[in-house]
């Protein structure tokens, strides 16, 4: 068993099939004894493996189905969104830290 197999509690079977039987965060965290940011960690890990969509509704976490299209494009482009603005904060502070390193060069030269 790797180290990722024995960290992950939730199984694909652990996140009902359709947006119709989407389960909330509570009850994934009282089902498994988990608190909010262990199960992050946990829905992390395994949507590296099936699909779980989350639309930011209320409705909770389910693993999409053919009928589930339409929420699962949204899904997607909500997804991609918040990849997008990491990138844009990411490319941010890189440029500050060629800022700071050319600085540093730029003393150690005099």
């Amino acid at each position: 068993m790797s180290k990722y197999e024995e960290n992950l509690i939730l199984t694909d079977e652990s996140i009902p099939l359709g947006k119709s039987n989407a389960i909330h965060r509570q009850d994934l965290m009282d089902m498994f004894g988990l608190n909010y940011r262990e199960l992050k960690k946990q829905l992390a890990m395994l949507s590296e493996t099936c699909s779980i969509c989350n639309n930011q509704d209320g409705k909770g976490y389910y693993r999409p189905v053919y009928c589930d299209m339409t929420d699962l494009r949204k899904y997607i482009k909500q997804e991609t969104s918040k990849a997008e603005a990491i990138k844009k904060r990411i490319e941010s502070s890189k440029r500050l830290l060629e800022f700071f390193e050319s600085l540093k060069e730029d003393a150690e030269i005099k």
